[in-house]
């Protein structure tokens, strides 16, 4: 059995230079054509669009009136030379605002910005049909999403205000308070209308978002509210003078601290002859009480009739130990008995007072006698100083009592000084403060900002979208990359043999002879 010849496998390698050259310049044709008609499509769409319009303004945010908040207390603070980057930050967001766009849109109404001009001759009459077909398209895209759920339906205003979004631009000009502004649109008298009319309601919306609401209202029933209570703190201080006399408070003060320490010196010295009585009284207590109130004159005394007996006892037990000594033994139980009897009664007899008075004749004692009148006559002047002692208390006590009411009224005194000092302080205060609101109101009223415009809308002469060079260049550079692009793509998938190097490649076979073109045939 025969084997079948197994099939060569085409594989595609990176051709070199040398290859793709050739290549390009067999498909010269295809590809010049190709760009030509990449061209000839972006040329058409660029025409299909509208060209847009670029329009700039340049505005000038510097510190006014508006910007400063009136201050109800405290000094005026000054106003910086130039604003914060806060500030003009937020001056920019003002302009970003949706509301703002809104009243703009409000202001020239819907058919302003949807309308066109008439159509002049077939091109035009071309172009308006192809920018309504492409409305529709993006309008049914609109509400295929909206079905969806995927974006909310939008009014016309609401639609124009987002086109506003996109084609307004604010940007600060760097390191200065300029800002400005940039709108592209259709029409250039257009452009300059919107941003003209955009700049005026920017200023209002300025002049509105600094405003204070009734703040000339408030500082006026301030002013008012200030002036009744001055009146009232004025005439209750000259009442208050009237009824204590607060003129000549220094001099009673020195009067009562003067009869104050006069006072205090004669409680001191009370005290202290107090202490010294207490102690004379205290040792005279102790020695009186040491001393009988009677002395002993002459006494008579006589053996007590106890001990005599008790003696005569001891006699006896004393021989009846002696007899008992020649019988018995002198260490028998009963000699023991006997001598423990008599110790017994010696004990007894020592315990035993020997003499008894009979007669005592006694006398008054005079040490004692005086020693009570000098007692007396100390309790007494002791209970004088007490005496005094209160009253000096008292004294110091409707003393300190006067002070305190002094300093009570020195105290209210200055209050009220100070309450009324303080209300004139924002009288005048409040009165500057109701000026600078009557002056913000009146320029409001006459719409004076702080916002100058120091180049008004200017529109550019020549489109700026769509750039026509660009788009040519772009157009002609995309149609070369995807002709070559679809040239190489057809070349990898349907490889043609132009050397014998590609049939070695592709059968894997030696080349043996070769034909040798004729372009006649």
């Amino acid at each position: 059995m025969v084997e079948a010849e197994a099939k060569p496998r085409v594989t595609w390698n990176m051709p070199g230079l040398d290859r793709i050259v050739p290549v390009l310049v067999q498909r010269r044709k295809f590809i010049a054509l190709f760009t030509l008609a990449v061209f000839l499509v972006s040329m058409l769409a660029v025409m299909m669009i509208p060209p847009k319009y670029e329009t700039k303004a340049r505005v000038l945010v510097k510190v006014g009136r508006e910007m400063a908040a009136p201050a109800t207390i405290g000094a005026r603070e000054a106003m910086p030379a130039s604003l914060r980057q806060e500030a003009v930050n937020s001056e920019i967001e003002i302009m970003k605002s949706q509301h703002l766009l809104g009243k703009l849109v409000e202001h020239f109404g819907e058919d302003f910005f949807y309308s066109e001009p008439p159509a002049k001759g077939v091109v035009q009459n071309v172009k308006r049909s192809v920018r309504w077909a492409l409305k529709q398209v993006r309008a049914l895209q609109r509400e295929t999403l909206v079905r969806m759920g995927l974006r909310r339906r939008l009014t016309p205003s609401e639609r124009m205000v987002v086109i506003l979004q996109k084609g307004l631009n604010v940007e600060l000009i760097r390191k200065s308070d300029v800002v400005e502004i940039t709108l592209w649109s259709t029409s250039p008298e257009a452009g300059e209308m919107i941003l003209s009319k955009f700049i005026d309601l920017y200023k209002e919306s300025h002049i509105e978002s600094h405003k204070t609401p009734k703040v000339r209202d408030f500082f006026d029933q301030q002013v008012s509210s200030i002036l009744q209570s001055l009146a009232a703190a004025e005439q209750e201080m000259a009442n208050f003078k009237q009824s204590t006399g607060a003129w000549s408070t220094e001099q009673q003060r020195r009067l009562l601290l003067d009869r104050k320490h006069k006072t205090e010196i004669a409680q001191s010295n009370r005290f202290l002859r107090i202490a010294g009585l207490l102690a004379e009284t205290g040792r005279l207590e102790a020695e009186i009480a040491e001393l009988p109130e009677e002395l002993k004159t002459s006494t008579e005394k006589r053996i007590n009739p106890v001990v005599r007996k008790l003696q005569l006892q001891l006699v006896d037990l004393q021989v009846e130990r002696s007899e008992l000594i020649t019988r018995y033994q002198r260490d028998g139980r009963t000699v023991r008995d006997v001598e423990q009897l008599i110790e017994d009664m010696q004990e007894q007899i020592k315990a035993t007072q020997i003499y008894t008075v009979e007669t005592m004749t006694t006398g008054r004692n005079v040490r004692r006698r005086d020693l009570k009148s000098q007692l007396s006559e100390r309790q007494v002047e002791l209970q004088g100083l007490n005496a005094e002692l209160k009253e000096g208390d008292r004294h110091l006590q409707v003393i300190k009592a006067t002070l305190a009411e002094l300093e009570e009224a020195e105290i209210k005194h200055l209050v009220l000084g100070r309450q009324i000092n303080r209300l004139r302080h924002d009288h005048l205060l409040y009165a500057e403060r109701l000026e600078d609101a009557r002056i913000s109101d009146a320029m409001q009223l006459a719409k004076i900002s702080n916002v100058t415009v120091i180049s008004p809308p200017v529109t550019s002469l020549r489109p700026v979208s769509p750039r026509l060079k660009l788009c040519f260049l772009g157009s002609i550079l995309a149609g070369l990359c995807l002709s070559m692009a679809i040239v190489f793509i057809i070349n990898a998938t349907r490889p043609v043999v132009r050397s014998r190097q590609d049939v070695v490649d592709i059968l894997g076979a030696p080349v043996l002879a070769r034909i040798v073109e004729d372009r006649k045939i």
